[in-house]
């Protein structure tokens, strides 16, 4: 699976859980199966949707959490 069709996939994953800002959040793909989650999120609780949709995308060797939870 190419970089392209992961990041799509978990961006589409990411604006399907409603309260996942997906607009705020930043999905960075390499060839190596390795994701990047940047941005920021409202809660704990979201911080955890968005690396689980990450991981359950195809392909995801890897994710690299640098989401913030705004307070």
């Amino acid at each position: 699976m190419s970089a392209a069709h992961t990041k799509s996939a978990i961006t589409a994953a990411l604006v399907r859980i409603a309260r996942v800002e997906a607009k705020n959040i930043e999905v960075t793909t390499q060839p190596d199966g390795t994701v990047r989650l940047t941005g920021t999120v409202n809660s704990l609780l979201a911080l955890r949707r968005a690396e689980h949709a990450a991981w359950a995308a195809p392909g995801v060797y890897r994710v690299d959490d640098q989401l913030v939870v705004l307070t």
